[in-house]
């Protein structure tokens, strides 16, 4: 697995505990209505469910799963600022009157990850073509 994949799917598994807690803090507030967390922890759970959680080991799965033409992964630029920006969008999101721009941040993402991942994505059993030598041989 590769090293973004690795983090990816690292702080993936850290917001998912952060989003657990506060899922859990809402819980015990329902049981108990003297625990009041003081502000609005829904929107974070939500968010940190969805974006720190689930869509970062989404992300961390594509990256490491969608076939590639040589060792290296075109363009890991892109990969990495939208890990960064899925990051952002999910810590944006706990703010709850900020929840516009967690959205237009997550679009952010899946738009760097989407120029990353285009010259990876064929149709089902496509074949990859061989590429060409100085020589014209085929390599």
């Amino acid at each position: 697995m590769t090293r973004l994949s690795i983090i990816a799917l690292k702080v993936g598994l850290l917001n998912f505990a952060i989003g657990w807690t506060m899922g859990a803090w809402l819980l015990a507030a329902k049981g108990a209505p003297y625990i009041h967390p003081g502000f609005d922890l829904l929107h974070g759970h939500v968010s940190m469910m969805t974006l720190g959680a689930m869509a970062q080991i989404v992300f961390a799965v594509a990256y490491w799963i969608l076939p590639r033409d040589g060792r290296e992964r075109p363009r890991p630029g892109f990969a990495a600022a939208s890990l960064v920006v899925l990051n952002l969008a999910a810590w944006v999101g706990v703010m709850v009157h900020w929840t516009l721009y967690s959205i237009v941040l997550a679009l952010i993402s899946a738009l760097l990850f989407l120029i990353h991942a285009w010259p990876r994505i064929r149709p089902f059993g496509a074949v990859i073509p061989k590429k060409k030598s100085g020589n014209g041989r085929l390599v």
